[in-house]
């Protein structure tokens, strides 16, 4: 394939983080339609020096909005948290039920929560969680993706099935 300029603005807005600018970004045709779009506000702190802002996901423009009922009914399993794969040997699963609730394993303890989904932002009502204690790498794993599902801010489904959540913080997690 060929490389093809085409327009595109970057949105750069104060972030929560004192110090802190947060971007977002458009790509359009040359006649102005939004083809894609970030999904998230990325977080840098402008101090002068070259930044290395990582993957930014694009998702096409007018995909449809991630609904309780594209999520319900099976099992998810956490791939990646923040780029990184899970530890295979403490899997993280996640489990939408019609009524609204969510549960899986979070690596060391079984979870669940009731849960609402509307316009691809997920909500969740108080974690019940088991207590079992694991290897402190196990138990890091698993308070980093329940910190992470708490403030997921955005969540999509490519067109291979993959689902990424997102939070403000651009904290992201995959699943399959």
């Amino acid at each position: 394939g060929r490389q093809v300029p085409i327009p595109f603005e970057i949105t750069v807005q104060p972030a929560a983080e004192e110090g802190a600018l947060g971007f977002s970004a458009d790509i359009r045709s040359g006649t102005g339609d939004l083809l894609w779009q970030t999904g998230e506000v990325r977080t840098f702190v402008a101090n002068g020096t070259q930044k290395d802002l990582g993957m930014v996901m694009l998702t096409p423009a007018g995909d449809e909005r991630v609904t309780l009922d594209n999520l319900a009914g099976r099992e998810w399993m956490i791939a990646r948290l923040n780029g990184e794969p899970v530890l295979t040997s403490a899997p993280i699963t996640l489990t939408f039920s019609e009524e609204g609730q969510i549960s899986g394993q979070a690596s060391c303890n079984a979870y669940t929560a009731s849960a609402s989904v509307e316009n691809s932002m997920l909500s969740i009502g108080p974690v019940a969680l088991t207590r079992k204690a694991c290897p402190p790498d196990v138990m890091a794993q698993e308070s980093f993706y329940l910190d992470l599902l708490e403030y997921v801010s955005e969540m999509q489904i490519d067109e291979t099935g993959l689902l990424t959540m997102s939070a403000d913080t651009g904290e992201t997690l995959t699943a399959r």
